[in-house]
């Protein structure tokens, strides 16, 4: 099994556990965006999970990290890349990213409107992809 602790706490969506080992000093970043076995990476699994906390967490983690995972020049980069990445394997949804899945699952409404407002908020629409409520521009 390839699912890091990181994909675990997020589709069980224990959120106390998974802000914790967030904020350790030694968390390396870049498994916010590791795929597992099917694929997934653990905003994906947040999202099939329909476990929006946890999904809310990691955006939030993203947001105030002061430590880039190597390969991303800024914070706009990282968010885009995590919001953006496909589901690449065995897990279903091949080519989907977190928007498509959140547009797919129910309660994912609430979901899609978080990672939205997130790169609203971090101004990388510009920079990654532009989109706006009612679909793709």
């Amino acid at each position: 099994d390839d699912n890091s602790l990181v994909h675990l706490l997020c589709r069980t969506g224990k959120t106390s556990s998974l802000k914790a080992l967030l904020s350790c000093r030694w968390f390396d970043n870049t498994l916010i965006c590791k795929h597992n076995q099917t694929g997934e990476s653990p905003l994906h699994v947040s999202i099939r999970a329909s476990k929006p906390a946890s999904l809310k967490i990691l955006l939030a983690h993203i947001a105030g990290s002061k430590h880039l995972p190597s390969g991303h020049a800024s914070k706009p980069q990282w968010l885009g890349f995590a919001v953006l990445d496909t589901v690449d394997d065995l897990g279903g949804g091949v080519g989907q990213n977190c928007l498509h899945l959140s547009a797919s699952v129910s309660e994912g409404a609430p979901m899609l409107d978080r990672l939205l407002q997130a790169l609203e908020d971090s101004n990388c629409t510009s920079q990654v992809v532009r989109v706006d409520r009612n679909g793709w521009t």
